[in-house]
């Protein structure tokens, strides 16, 4: 399946032609190779540059929702123009990332074909964008109001009574702005974990 098969497989449900085609541009104009990788629980999509080989790899995680895949599209490919302009100069997620994610993103927010609920929770995301989209708490209330109903979280779990993550098993005690405050019941031990971080 071609790059542009791709997205259109993974966007058309939910965006308008125009935004794919964005997308496309900004992917085959230059010459980033576009991979959709299976499931990760650690990250949604990562970005790579082998400069010596004249590679540049993005991958997108193949479950995710539309607008979670437009979003970690952008996150990556932003990663991307950040490299080609500072190179390791920039931190990861400095502000020269920042631009360019809010950059990339201009053309979303002002297509007339996004619905304008998903535009200001865009614009509000993009305010001050962070290393995870799992940490912009707002913008995972909604997707999962709209996208991920069945799917359950840490957030979800009873406090005070045990559930499974991995092979581990938590209890949760007290929550701590976006993450909880947990006890691994083997060991003994206290671990912060994200609110959103998904339940088998």
């Amino acid at each position: 399946m071609s790059d542009r098969e791709k997205l259109q497989t993974h966007l058309s449900p939910f965006f308008h032609d125009s935004i794919i085609a964005y997308l496309e541009n900004l992917i085959i104009l230059n010459k980033v190779q576009f991979i959709l990788s299976k499931p990760r629980k650690t990250k949604l999509g990562d970005y790579r540059a082998i400069p010596n080989e004249s590679l540049f790899i993005v991958t997108v995680n193949n479950n995710l929702n539309p607008v979670q895949f437009l979003i970690t599209v952008l996150h990556e490919l932003a990663h991307h123009f950040t490299w080609m302009k500072h190179k390791s100069i920039a931190k990861p997620h400095g502000k020269e990332w920042k631009q360019e994610y809010q950059r990339v993103f201009i053309p979303v927010l002002t297509n007339e074909h996004v619905d304008k609920p998903l535009k200001r929770m865009l614009a509000s995301h993009l305010k001050n964008p962070k290393a995870s989209s799992y940490s912009d708490v707002h913008l995972n209330e909604f997707l999962n109001s709209n996208f991920n109903e069945s799917i359950k979280r840490v957030i979800d779990a009873p406090m005070d009574e045990p559930f499974v993550l991995g092979k581990r098993t938590f209890v949760k005690e007290k929550k701590l702005r976006t993450r909880f405050l947990c006890t691994d019941l083997a060991n003994n031990k206290k671990y912060l974990i994200h609110g959103h971080t998904e339940l088998p």
